[in-house]
């Protein structure tokens, strides 16, 4: 396992994309202002990705008691794995709290699985799909 890239959930990605892009410097590898995803090569293996909160709330379906601007749902640990499923059920016997099963995000172009850690924070686990 690796750390694939660490996502911040921002309410305004338009000005967080510009801030990243133009204050920090990052270079854009995925998405553009306005998209609603975008990444940033920190170094030739790590992303840094934002994404507006209520989009990875409303995708994974999280309930309504979830939604919130405060600690919880504001990062999401990414960690790409070789096999979500087999990850999954691995994490799952090791007492992980499962909260979002395996499912293909085409969109995405990556199959992931959600958990929380003990603190509430967002771990996804996610495999690259092959090209279309």
């Amino acid at each position: 396992m690796k750390l694939w890239e660490t996502r911040l959930l921002v309410n305004d990605f338009d000005t967080c994309f510009r801030y990243y892009r133009d204050v920090i410097g990052l270079p854009v590898t995925w998405g553009k202002e306005g998209d609603g995803y975008a990444a940033f090569a920190v170094n030739s293996e790590t992303n840094l990705a934002i994404m507006p909160l209520r989009d990875l709330l409303e995708d994974v379906a999280l309930p309504s008691t979830d939604r919130t601007t405060g600690g919880i749902n504001r990062a999401v640990i990414s960690l790409e794995v070789t096999d979500v499923d087999a990850m999954t059920r691995t994490l799952q016997e090791r007492g992980a709290e499962l909260i979002f099963a395996p499912t293909d995000r085409a969109a995405w172009g990556i199959r992931v699985a959600h958990f929380r850690d003990p603190e509430g924070t967002l771990i996804e686990i996610g495999q690259r799909l092959p090209a279309a």
